[in-house]
């Protein structure tokens, strides 16, 4: 690729975030929870590309930015961690018969979840956040309490603080598993999975009846 000006970098940069990523019927990540829960991820709209601006583009950026440093600091502090090289490990639990899934398996609904860092006794979320705050937000929880249920830890939310003040560079955030809230979210994922389901049958129909 030849770039000759900063805008065409930028548009380069803008068009890799948006490039499609493949959906499957079945196989849903931890993130997507909290969309199906407020309703913006639905089955009418699974399969469609959501559209990132560059506003987007610079909070993904950030995070990717300090989240590889923060990687640095732990391979050169000798710091035990789970990665998959620089990459997060990803993990695949079958929902319906709520085992972990190792390489090769199949099921019939999977949850898909790419912790941060995973410590001998912890896990730590990372956020490069536009502002501190002193709770995890709601859009994080269901992410939070799916690690703590896959991986069996404590789960921390690790603000990455660079801003101009005199808190350290790491504040935690632990959270509070839910024995409520990880029914629901099993509920939540399979209602959906349903409903995916015969929205996907009625699209075939009406295709095959043009």
């Amino acid at each position: 690729m030849e770039i000759e000006t900063i805008k065409q970098l930028n548009q380069a940069i803008l068009n890799k975030y948006n490039e499609p990523k493949e959906r499957k019927i079945g196989r849903y990540y931890a993130t997507d929870v909290n969309k199906m829960r407020r309703g913006d991820l639905t089955p009418e709209n699974f399969f469609e590309q959501s559209k990132i601006d560059m506003k987007g583009v610079k909070n993904i950026f950030r995070g990717y930015a300090y989240e590889n440093q923060l990687l640095k600091e732990f391979n050169e502090l000798e710091i035990e961690q789970e990665r998959d090289g620089d990459d997060q490990i990803k993990i695949e639990y079958d929902l319906l018969n709520d085992r972990i899934m190792n390489e090769g398996d199949e099921a019939e609904i999977v949850l898909v979840m790419k912790p941060d860092f995973v410590l001998p006794k912890v896990v730590l979320e990372t956020k490069a956040p536009n502002k501190l705050r002193d709770s995890i937000p709601p859009w994080y929880l269901d992410q939070c309490e799916i690690q703590h249920r896959l991986l069996n830890k404590k789960v921390v939310m690790v603000l990455i603080n660079t801003f101009d003040n005199d808190l350290d560079l790491l504040l935690g955030i632990e959270y509070k598993p839910s024995d409520i809230r990880w029914k629901n979210i099993k509920e939540i994922i399979k209602d959906f999975d349903n409903r995916l389901k015969i929205c996907s049958t009625i699209k075939e129909e009406k295709e095959k009846q043009k």
